[in-house]
């Protein structure tokens, strides 16, 4: 599936590309805009997101393979991903960040909850893990578990090497 200017139900607003609703493919989800889109719900592809720019979203993100954004990747609950993400700029989730293998950040990343992934965590400058703010957090929301954390700073969170 892919969404251009051109994509039924797209509308262009401050800069940003706006689209009601969630979207949801079977496939390959390839996003071709020159700005940041903005999705009401949440994505959920059956194989990978590719994203010249960024992506946002209100719900959370949920592929079976990768993610790959030029910018930035928000989301306002959870990203969770089969194989790797990365991200030219930042990370950023509501709840927690989980891929099958790696995370690449070119600056930081940010999560509500935990992040979990089997490989490397990749970033320039700072990692937050467990910044819940609608819930007491417990340690276990704090973890960030890899097999070894590489560039910036764990600003908050414990690491757990697997």
């Amino acid at each position: 599936m892919k969404i251009d200017k051109n994509y039924k139900g797209l509308r262009f607003e401050n800069g940003n590309y706006y689209l009601s609703g969630g979207i949801s493919t079977k496939e390959s989800l390839i996003i071709d805009l020159d700005a940041w889109l903005i999705v009401e719900l949440g994505i959920k592809a059956g194989r990978g997101i590719e994203a010249g720019r960024s992506i946002e979203v209100g719900e959370g993100i949920e592929v079976g393979e990768g993610i790959e954004a030029g910018e930035g990747i928000k989301a306002g609950r959870g990203i969770e991903v089969g194989d790797g993400i990365e991200a030219g700029e930042g990370i950023k989730a509501g709840d927690g960040i989980k891929a099958g293998w790696g995370i690449k950040a070119g600056r930081g990343i940010e999560a509500g909850l935990s992040i979990k992934c089997k490989k490397i965590i990749s970033f320039s400058f700072q990692l937050f893990a467990g910044i819940c703010t609608w819930r007491k957090v417990a340690d276990d929301d704090k973890v960030i578990e890899c097999q070894y954390v590489k560039g910036g700073t764990v600003e908050y969170g414990i690491v757990k090497k697997i």
